[in-house]
């Protein structure tokens, strides 16, 4: 049973309603000094928590910030319904309302989904469906809270289907548009419709692409991409102080020449040291 609590001068905690609810439930509500967040440190503690929460979601979905709101919620839901006390061995949710939560209804958070259009005239061939993005649970309903990304409007509703399997696009979010999903449609390397500046796009990290490169600097088959004189320079240089196979005699290391002319430079390397 709650007898009081302790919390800052912030006007989350100090208000009207809070102060009628506390009053109600016979609670007594203390407050920490002010600029001295160590004397709440439960609270501080959880808003921190909630905060790197939010903050790993947000990226790793590549979500705006101005989500922060339903991405908090989102976090709050779950604990509230997953995380149990160590010493009771039972959620807050089961705490407060004496039964056990049902999380059967939870979906992946971020995922693609389909929102059933019930506001606008739907023709017969046209879409009944937008296409959203699952953001949060309603608080006040048995509903879920998406973003439609046709509207771009956060709306709540039940009639949703989700795809828990489908990653967006790893690009920056547009602000007004919001997510420009994968165009199955774009030129791609095995359809040979690409230019020069596209076709890097496509090319691994290592590979650099130079429009009119000299021809007598191509080593092997141009069609399997391209290594320049410059790039396998750089690769023996490296790979001359490393061994797949290490020796384990004196007269193994005398038949590998890496390995003599690794030794060579440590023995001219004490004698410019003066070692």
């Amino acid at each position: 049973m709650i007898s009081s609590i302790r919390s800052d001068h912030g006007g989350e905690f100090q208000n009207h309603d809070f102060q009628n609810i506390c009053e109600i439930n016979g609670y007594n509500h203390n407050f920490s000094t002010p600029r001295n967040p160590q004397q709440n440190g439960v609270v501080e503690r959880k808003n921190r928590n909630l905060q790197e929460i939010a903050r790993t979601m947000l990226n790793e979905y590549n979500l705006p910030k101005y989500f922060w709101a339903e991405v908090v919620n989102m976090a709050y839901y779950v604990m509230n319904r997953v995380l149990a006390r160590p010493s009771l061995s039972k959620t807050l949710y089961e705490l407060w309302n004496k039964k056990k939560p049902n999380v059967s209804y939870f979906k992946v958070f971020g995922c693609k989904c389909f929102i059933l259009n019930e506001n606008d005239a739907i023709g017969k061939f046209d879409a009944k469906s937008d296409e959203g993005i699952f953001l949060s649970y309603s608080s006040i309903s048995k509903a879920f809270r998406v973003f439609n990304k046709r509207t771009l409007v956060i709306e709540e509703s039940i009639h949703v289907i989700f795809n828990e399997f489908f990653e967006f696009k790893k690009k920056d979010f547009d602000d007004d548009l919001g997510f420009d999903d994968l165009n199955l449609n774009e030129p791609s390397p095995q359809n040979g419709n690409l230019d020069a500046s596209s076709f890097q796009i496509f090319l691994p990290k290592e590979w650099k692409y130079v429009d009119a490169h000299p021809k007598e600097l191509i080593i092997g088959d141009t069609s399997k991409g391209v290594q320049t004189l410059s790039s396998f320079k750089n690769f023996y240089a490296h790979a001359i102080f490393l061994s797949q196979i290490e020796p384990k005699c004196i007269d193994d290391v005398l038949k590998d020449d890496s390995w003599v002319i690794v030794m060579q430079e440590e023995l001219n390397q004490f004698k410019r040291n003066e070692v």
